[in-house]
């Protein structure tokens, strides 16, 4: 037997082409593991039947390691490294927007919506594990409250924006659709799939 090195220079492209009935399932599984690569997400799903904001934040601050697309230039060594990337809070602000992954990008510059439920508070949203100043030197919890929630409905084609919102003064939560506002009567209906952005308080 001889190996054979191949020249670094030298680029070898593979080509697979699907039976179209496999086609469809192909990119599924490529979208899924393109989103959740670690199947960290799916997972949570599988145990919890839901997705929790902690989870989002867990996912954003978790350590990435660097593809041979993206790698790292070192000044001192003079070459690239597939290196690692961590993104960690400090604080949080008085006013916190967080915004919700909805929609992916699919194969041929398509585009989908995600459906997926997350979980989030109405009060009390604790963020202390996922800040580090807190973590180091502690201080006063970032525990916020939520005061509205941009929704979208539908989908890249016929979406609609709807909104609700927390008034300061007597606690009462309404529902905004356009010229319409009616009181919510029940606030457990604000957490849906169509959850888009969510704008939180610090409270506690």
């Amino acid at each position: 037997d001889k190996t054979i090195k191949a020249d670094p220079a030298i680029q070898i492209v593979f080509r697979i082409e699907w039976r179209p009935e496999v086609l469809p399932h192909v990119q599924s599984q490529m979208e899924r593991v393109r989103d959740d690569p670690n199947g960290s997400m799916a997972r949570t799903r599988a145990r919890r039947g839901a997705i929790t904001l902690s989870d989002c934040l867990d996912e954003y601050s978790k350590e990435e390691r660097l593809d041979s697309e993206n790698m790292w230039y070192c000044n001192k060594c003079k070459d690239h490294f597939q290196a690692t990337k961590k993104i960690d809070i400090w604080n949080y602000p008085e006013y916190l927007v967080l915004h919700l992954k909805r929609f992916r990008q699919s194969g041929r510059g398509r585009r989908t919506k995600i459906s997926a439920i997350v979980q989030f508070p109405l009060t009390g949203l604790n963020l202390a594990e996922h800040s580090l100043q807190y973590r180091t030197k502690g201080g006063v919890k970032p525990i916020y409250d939520l005061i509205a929630v941009s929704n979208h409905s539908g989908g890249l084609g016929g979406g609609h924006y709807t909104a609700y919102a927390r008034n300061s003064e007597n606690d009462q939560w309404y529902y905004f659709n356009d010229r319409s506002v009616t009181p919510v009567g029940n606030t457990a209906n604000i957490v849906s799939q169509r959850a888009y952005v969510l704008f939180y308080q610090k409270g506690g």
